[in-house]
């Protein structure tokens, strides 16, 4: 993955945009955690960790200066 291209890419990108994409981001991995043959608990736990992790993007997204 080119790091360095991405963080130009994000520069030129609106905040309204990031949240969509970390918005999707989140919910394709939560939809991944649910298809795993794993224990209900260990799902509950994955999925409160992502959206933990999500909130704390919207944050850094949202303190971006415009």
């Amino acid at each position: 993955m080119n790091y360095g291209m991405l963080l130009e890419d994000v520069k030129e990108v609106s905040k309204d945009k990031l949240k969509e994409v970390s918005f999707r981001v989140d919910e394709e991995f939560i939809q991944y955690v649910k298809e795993l043959n794993i224990d209900d608990d260990i799902k509950k736990d994955l999925i409160k960790k992502s959206k933990d992790r999500a909130f704390f993007d919207m944050l850094l997204i949202n303190a971006l200066k415009d």
